[in-house]
């Protein structure tokens, strides 16, 4: 799916909600390496969120799999507890959890369920949002 982008500057209490990707790439709890492997193949996927029966279960990202690490081997020992936000959190504790990780996705999680991704664009400069309404 396409993507616009937008300046977070003059958006900083808007809710994440209206400013995530509402559908991110995400693999199943059961999901085995060559899975992620074939996902990463697109150079636009920086994270894999994980999902495990709805459940928001970690991220993971391609350093976080061995070179040595077959295909068929089961990705759970290679996820990590990523951060996370709230949607209806104000863009500026997105930011400012961003800056603390250093990275530049931070899903969104209602309850324990994932709903989208805050994702900057590779220049850091502008987010990833959902294509607008024109």
């Amino acid at each position: 799916m396409a993507t616009d982008h937008v300046d977070p500057s003059d958006q900083l209490d808007t809710p994440v909600r209206e400013l995530m990707i509402s559908r991110p790439k995400a693999l199943s709890g059961d999901a085995v390496v060559g899975d992620a492997r074939r996902l990463f193949e697109n150079p636009s996927v920086r994270v894999a969120l994980i999902v495990d029966e709805g459940r928001y279960a970690g991220e993971l990202k391609r350093e976080d799999i061995p070179l040595t690490a077959g295909d068929a081997e089961p990705l759970a020992s290679y996820v990590q507890q990523g951060e996370s936000i709230r949607p209806d959190a104000p863009l500026t504790e997105a930011l400012d959890s961003l800056e603390r990780s250093g990275g530049d996705r931070l899903a969104v999680v209602d309850g324990d369920r994932l709903v989208g991704l805050v994702c900057f664009s590779r220049t850091r400069g502008r987010l990833c949002v959902d294509p607008r309404k024109r």
